[in-house]
């Protein structure tokens, strides 16, 4: 285990000063993503008793709805979207610094320790740029599941949208069935 840790910390420092912003965004990006996922996961469509007293038409109040519900998740997915693209941006910028040290140490006249400062530079040029995949890629995926869950989210509310047509009103039946009745229904809840 103790080989593990010191291994990690040299490949870390290897990295060098880029590897703390891609760390602090990996973790950031993945909780917050995680939060997002589970609060879709969890989403119980239905009406509010608020609009279903109104006056107004069904394809009005769903579409109301649709736009409470849906475009809080639509700024987070694409603010997400924006993260996950910076990630290969700073590996990158990674690479560049390391090719200058690597080019630097190359130039400097009498340089007597020139094989390490252009091992040094290579390796945080691959090392930063290896860390922004590793953080850009999963969260690509973490994204997809996201926009599909939001779109099962959109499809619900037009089913419920159209039966509640079908039917003339919202006294359609938007809860758990007969067995699912005791337990919990969690709600998701808009900032």
């Amino acid at each position: 285990m103790n080989r593990l840790i010191e291994e990690s910390w040299e490949i870390w420092q290897a990295g060098g000063p880029l590897m703390l912003p891609l760390a602090l965004l990996a973790f950031g990006l993945f909780y917050a993503e995680t939060r997002l996922f589970l609060q879709i996961r969890r989403h119980v469509p239905g009406v509010p008793a608020s609009l279903s007293q109104t006056n107004r038409s069904i394809p009005y109040i769903f579409e109301s709805l649709r736009e409470r519900i849906l475009q809080p998740i639509d700024r987070k997915i694409r603010f997400y979207a924006i993260l996950v693209g910076v990630c290969p941006l700073l590996g990158l910028l990674g690479t560049v610094a390391g090719m200058t040290t690597t080019f630097t140490g190359m130039a400097e006249p009498g340089a007597s320790n020139l094989s390490f400062e252009v091992a040094g530079g290579v390796s945080e040029a691959l090392v930063t740029t290896q860390a922004g995949l590793l953080v850009a890629i999963p969260g690509m995926v973490l994204l997809s599941f996201l926009r599909r869950g939001r779109d099962r989210i959109a499809l619900r509310y037009f089913g419920l949208e159209a039966k509640a047509l079908e039917q003339g009103s919202l006294s359609i039946s938007t809860g758990p069935s007969n067995s699912d009745a005791n337990k919990p229904q969690p709600r998701f809840s808009t900032p």
